[in-house]
């Protein structure tokens, strides 16, 4: 199976888990349609675990939830969450920015208690400015994740680097989706950091990552 080989290739290439973190898209989004999308997803992961239970006792099981206006409205968005954590993966629409984006993050942190972390956030570079991204650097309490193949582009690394320098907490993802065309490329990504970053950033960078996976497992 491609899934189990696409588990395997992280592994080989120095991590020590894997987050799972199947697409939660909707046009109308309401508490019975998560219901649905959690039992689907464990039933999909306990099929899984039949096919090759070793492959998956480090597998964390999350999601990338769509952003929208109604996300805030839902009761039980802490069934979305990143393994036994209180974070949330949203991925922000592919859209210029608009403030309304800021409103439903901060719902999400303050009326639900979870922790937001904004997926691949270097991909909107083509249609932020540089204000938009301020503003995306503020969310609240939010956690950014980069895919590790955008450290290959010179404009994306330099926004992925100002973010680490920053202060914020960052981690780097493959944003694997199969074994051919989206590959795992975590150790390449780490090299090309180590190289970039003043060894105490990186450092820093290495230990705010580990920690927020083992939070998740």
């Amino acid at each position: 199976l491609e899934l189990l080989d696409m588990m395997g290739s992280p592994f080989k290439d120095g991590s020590h888990y894997v987050v799972a973190t199947p697409h939660f898209k909707y046009h109308d989004l309401d508490d019975e349609m998560i219901e649905q999308y959690v039992s689907e997803r464990k039933a999909s992961f306990e099929e899984l675990k039949r096919a090759d239970a070793k492959a998956c006792n480090n597998i964390v099981l999350g999601c990338e939830v769509a952003l929208g206006r109604e996300l805030s409205e839902c009761n039980n968005l802490d069934k979305l969450v990143m393994g036994s954590s209180n974070i949330i993966m949203l991925e922000l629409p592919f859209q210029p920015y608009k403030p309304w984006m800021y409103d439903v993050v901060a719902n999400v942190r303050y009326t639900h208690k979870l922790t937001p972390m904004i997926a691949h956030f270097e991909r909107y570079a083509s249609l932020y400015r540089n204000d938009d991204y301020a503003e995306v650097f503020e969310f609240p309490d939010a956690i950014l994740q980069f895919n590790a193949s955008s450290l290959k582009v010179r404009k994306l690394r330099k926004l992925i680097i100002t973010a680490i320098e920053s202060g914020i907490p960052v981690v780097m993802g493959s944003d694997c989706h199969d074994t051919k065309t989206r590959i795992p490329d975590y150790h390449e990504g780490l090299n090309i950091l180590s190289k970039k970053l003043d060894g105490e950033v990186f450092s820093y960078f290495r230990n705010v990552s580990e920690n927020i996976i083992m939070e998740m497992k």
